[in-house]
């Protein structure tokens, strides 16, 4: 990680928060992720803070979280990495960040799955440049989400269980943060 993208990230976080706060927001809803994001690290008290917060929890079903998956990460993706690069270099750079994405978690995969899931999603990467169609990458984010993601999730989730105020689905939860505020003087 380069010390100026650092600075460069709590920089552009510190002004995104002064102009909500100066804008009257005095509650901000953030995704309880990890400190990393990306190449960068949430500033300490920002994350000590998150770890102290209540949480209210999106139970989506696993369909309608498939689609968002599917949506976000493969067809806005690539959409935006061709807005980017143009259309020959944005299909290798979103080649290349869905490759690197399931090397990252290749240790926690394990040898095995992450083979058969690379394969999955090389054999969905031709088909989606050949017709158009990212439907077929539902053949490695399927056994992605219900083998890893959804068990690091509810480990995370079992580990924050005192804080939990809410569990609904999107809407729901939308709704709670909602009342949540005006409830609290916001």
């Amino acid at each position: 990680m380069s010390q100026s993208g650092q600075i460069d990230f709590e920089n552009r976080l510190a002004v995104l928060l002064l102009k909500k706060q100066h804008g009257g927001c005095r509650r901000w809803v953030l995704e309880d992720e990890g400190r990393i994001i990306g190449s960068n690290n949430l500033p300490l008290p920002v994350f000590n803070r998150m770890q102290q917060a209540p949480v209210a929890v999106i139970d989506d079903p696993f369909e309608v979280r498939l689609a968002r998956l599917q949506h976000e990460y493969i067809d806005r993706m690539r959409i935006e990495f061709e807005q980017a690069y143009g259309a020959p270099l944005g299909w290798q750079k979103y080649d290349e960040y869905l490759h690197h994405g399931l090397f990252a978690i290749r240790r926690r995969l394990g040898l095995e799955r992450f083979q058969l899931l690379t394969q999955h999603l090389e054999r969905a990467l031709q088909y989606q440049q050949a017709s158009g169609n990212s439907d077929e990458h539902q053949q490695w984010l399927v056994p992605l989400l219900q083998h890893y993601y959804d068990p690091m999730y509810h480990y995370q989730l079992e580990k924050k269980s005192q804080r939990i105020v809410f569990r609904g689905n999107y809407a729901e939860v939308r709704e709670f943060l909602m009342t949540y505020s005006q409830n609290n003087g916001e």
